[in-house]
């Protein structure tokens, strides 16, 4: 009789400060999370995140892992940034800086910062001659 592998995954369902209902998923030292509405559209894609983070479902463990997942009924509040922008009382920025109000207690950012948007390209000077410079003398409208 062939042996069942054993496979030590943990998973719980977190609502992150944004609302966003998610699966926190553990093996092994590494932790992912998928949004469960992304799960329940496209599994595919909202497992292939996980190898992101080092967390690869394939075969019988990824049969295991959704077996797991199909378990979970109820979801905790959790203090995790998944997302740019305001979450619940903090905001943080694309580059993953958290600004909390005082006396919060300190999340967790579990996005991946876009960082070809949040670094600088160029140089100031540059930028004055290939922007500004053609610019200079032209009407520009101001949108209110």
């Amino acid at each position: 009789m062939k042996r069942q592998p054993y496979y030590d995954i943990k998973v719980r369902g977190v609502i992150a400060t944004s609302g966003a209902r998610l699966y926190e998923i553990q093996e092994g030292g590494q932790v992912g999370y998928v949004d469960a509405g992304h799960l329940a559209r496209n599994t595919q894609d909202a497992l292939a995140a996980l190898v992101d983070v080092g967390l690869t479902f394939l075969g019988p463990k990824r049969t295991k892992l959704l077996g797991l997942l199909a378990q979970v009924e109820e979801f905790e509040p959790a203090n995790l940034f998944d997302r740019i922008g305001h979450n619940g009382e903090h905001f943080v920025y694309p580059t993953g800086e958290v600004f909390s109000p005082p006396n919060s207690t300190p999340g967790r950012v579990i996005f991946t910062p876009p960082y070809t948007k949040c670094h600088r390209s160029g140089s100031l000077g540059g930028w004055l001659s290939d922007v500004a410079g053609p610019l200079a003398g032209q009407l520009v409208w101001n949108f209110s």
